[in-house]
């Protein structure tokens, strides 16, 4: 077996740093092959791209995640000692309790929820008024979640709250202040939770009991011990801080929707195309650029040895533009998910795998569900985008426009039906 070709330079985070979302695709392309080899942050790496890439990754017996996240990670995104550092029979048991609570039969609760607080909020938006749809959004979702899962919020601290669940996403890919500031948004955001969570197990609070308060604040490990504390903190966020990465989809969305007539009609009427444009607004928009995880045994993969103990990164972004996986891949074509079921190794931004014995994210369902909703509603609205047509960054992680999308808001209802004659059949898009 072969070593992987090697970046020549002595350390590579500067690089990653500099380069983003195409750092790793630049190395593969460069050296022909599907992975390479660096040092990150001062460890051993092997960065893995293209078709097979994902079931390598995923693949429970040669790669495990205990210990990998960095610690600029967790002070920000993930939090200390919740599910995603788990592994095995662990990571099951807790990913059951996960299951039960975001899967598709909570998708019918979250919408109803979602639908009442994004019209209460649309109702105050005067016609001919511009909307920062990503801030609207952020409160919206997160005054949205917090109910559903019945953490009691305050009106007047709606906006804080939601502002510090937003920062601890927007600062994974940070430095400097951006990753200080999700830093210090966890800490005031654990406060507050760990509070909730001590009212709740001294009965001060009483949520119904399949709430998802409730089965965190009493969930038991797999030893039958109340979790702790500030673990049980960590993954009522985990079910909290998931759906503040939603806006950063919907500029996309808005964009395309405001400049094809046909496409805003096909998503605004067919359930099929909605689910199509939605699966290709996650896999066009640059979120999530690599996922890290850890060889547990030596790898033999495309010629290549991994050695055991060997940070394994995954080039998700690249994946994602991969002529070998997505045919025509630089170009926005939602039809190329129509009739496809199965991207559990191709469509990666919540993960890959499978949801029940794998790592894929639990909270994808609420996921797609959220982004059909504000994909349908953004189709059946009166509105001009700018700028019509951003350039997303592929330096800052994770990506914004360049500049910020706003919406020009043409008309006052933003939930109006389009009428379904007015609609042409979904094969005229081909």
């Amino acid at each position: 077996m072969n070593e992987p070709p090697r970046d020549p330079l002595p350390d590579s985070t500067m690089a990653l740093a500099l380069e983003g979302y195409r750092f790793a695709s630049n190395r593969l392309r460069r050296f022909g092959t599907d992975a390479f080899s660096c040092r990150l942050m001062l460890q051993k790496a092997v960065c893995i791209g293209g078709p097979a890439a994902a079931p390598l990754f995923y693949d429970t017996v040669s790669v495990e995640r205990r210990q990998v996240a960095p610690g600029r990670i967790k002070k920000t995104l993930l939090g200390e000692g919740g599910i995603h550092g788990l592994d095995g029979a662990a990571h099951r048991h807790r990913k059951e309790m996960y299951l039960g609570l975001m899967g598709p039969q909570s998708l019918g609760s979250f919408r109803r929820v979602l639908v009442r607080i994004w019209k209460e909020t649309a109702a105050s938006w005067p016609r001919n008024s511009y909307l920062d749809l990503f801030s609207e959004a952020q409160t919206v979702l997160f005054r949205t979640v917090c109910e559903w899962a019945e953490v009691p919020l305050e009106p007047q601290e709606i906006r804080q709250r939601a502002a510090d669940a937003g920062a601890m996403v927007d600062a994974f890919g940070g430095i400097a202040w951006r990753n200080w500031k999700g830093r210090f948004a966890r800490r005031r955001s654990e406060r507050w939770i760990d509070g909730i969570v001590s009212a709740t197990r001294d009965g001060t609070l009483a949520p119904s009991p399949g709430s998802a308060l409730a089965r965190i604040a009493n969930f038991r490990d797999i030893d039958g011990n109340l979790l702790p504390a500030e673990v049980a903190v960590v993954e009522l966020l985990n079910v909290i801080r998931p759906v503040m990465a939603i806006p950063y989809f919907l500029d996309l969305a808005a964009v395309k929707l405001s400049g094809t007539s046909e496409l805003r009609d096909h998503v605004a009427s067919n359930d099929e195309m909605l689910e199509c444009f939605v699966h290709e607004i996650r896999r066009f928009c640059p979120f999530t650029p690599l996922l890290g995880a850890r060889s547990c045994r030596e790898i033999e993969w495309q010629g290549f040895r991994i050695p055991s103990k060997t940070l394994v990164i995954l080039d998700v972004y690249g994946i994602h533009r991969d002529e070998r996986v997505w045919q025509d891949a630089s170009a926005f074509a939602p039809l190329r998910f129509q009739g496809v079921s199965d991207h559990r190794f191709s469509l990666l931004q919540q993960g890959g795998g499978d949801h029940v014995s794998g790592h894929r994210c639990a909270g994808e369902w609420f996921t797609v569900e959220a982004l059909k909703f504000f994909s349908r509603a953004l189709a059946r609205m009166k509105y001009a985008a700018y700028p019509a047509s951003p350039s997303f960054s592929l330096t800052r992680i994770p990506s914004r426009p360049i500049p910020r999308v706003i919406l020009h808001l043409l008309n006052a209802c933003s939930y109006c039906v389009v009428p379904k004659g007015s609609v042409r059949r979904i094969r005229d898009m081909k």
